[in-house]
């Protein structure tokens, strides 16, 4: 599996119980932002801040995989404020609000589409993934993933688990991978200190003719 390798991990109210210092974020930029299941700022990122960073298509295939790969169902007005989302877990329910918070806002699902309403550079797009297989979390595999055909026809795997089953399968020809693994690890390492959890992401897009064989 080729993939690219991202972290991210639970609240900053964990890290202030732990003694882990964070930088504080204006209280009213900060409060814009806030709602259950949601307790983040950085200005890096908020907005659409995300799209001025280094690799920015990284950073919205980062959003993407939190929007897509679950088992949520939404319930309730497709309105950000009044949706509700079942989960099976809050870490589950989070992942997915946090998608929302930064723009890729799960509308609906079926058995068989998932709608995500996107906010990129050039505008706002409500978009469809096929949904074409689901692997679900256990602990042999200790990873979750999904297989999706987008508008255009991609076939992309999206995959979300422990750091050590994430890393091993990472390609090591990509030249991106290997710049990224170790600045993630230290971030892992600084987050595992403070008693956080921690999950590794990744994606690849597929070859039609090997998905199909």
């Amino acid at each position: 599996c080729c993939c690219c390798c991202c972290c991210c991990c639970c609240c900053r109210g964990c890290c202030c119980r732990r003694g882990l210092k964070l930088d504080v974020a204006d209280e009213e930029m900060d409060n814009k932002y806030r709602e259950p299941f949601f307790n983040f700022y950085d200005d890096r990122l908020m907005g659409l801040e995300w799209s001025k960073q280094p690799n920015p298509e990284l950073t919205c295939q980062f959003f993407r995989l939190l929007a897509l790969c679950h088992t949520v169902i939404p319930e309730g007005p497709s309105i950000p404020e009044q949706i509700r989302y079942e989960a099976e877990s809050p870490d589950e329910a989070a992942l997915v609000v946090a998608a929302k918070v930064f723009g890729f806002f799960l509308v609906k699902r079926s058995n068989t589409i998932i709608t995500v309403r996107e906010r990129l550079p050039d505008g706002v797009r409500e978009t469809e993934y096929e949904i074409l297989n689901i692997l679900e979390f256990n602990s042999t595999r200790k990873r979750m993933s999904v297989i999706i055909r987008t508008s255009d026809n991609k076939i992309i795997l999206y995959c979300k688990g422990a750091d050590t089953v994430i890393y091993e399968r990472l390609d090591r020809k990509h030249a991106l991978n290997e710049q990224l693994k170790e600045i993630t690890l230290q971030h892992m390492e600084e987050f595992g200190s403070a008693g956080l959890r921690t999950l590794c992401l990744a994606y690849t897009e597929l070859d039609p003719k090997f998905y199909d064989e």
